[in-house]
């Protein structure tokens, strides 16, 4: 996997991320619907962060885990 393909991947899911905790806090029981999903999205994120370890040699900086890549 490239770092661009990594880097992309890493925004999309973030955002997916911050979808569904904006939805835990307004509709939590239309959430709980979706929690199986959300555990996706964290698994890939996770296999997302060794993925850029391998490449880079490095752990992933805290602004972009939070923020993403820009």
């Amino acid at each position: 996997m490239t770092l661009e393909k990594i880097k992309k991947e890493w925004n999309q899911e973030l955002n997916r991320i911050e979808k569904a905790e904006k939805l835990a806090k307004t509709n939590p029981k239309l959430f709980e619907m979706y929690i199986e999903e959300f555990h996706n999205i964290c698994k890939n994120m996770s296999r997302l962060m060794r993925e850029y370890e391998k490449v880079t040699g490095e752990h992933m900086g805290k602004e972009e885990f939070w923020r993403g890549f820009h």
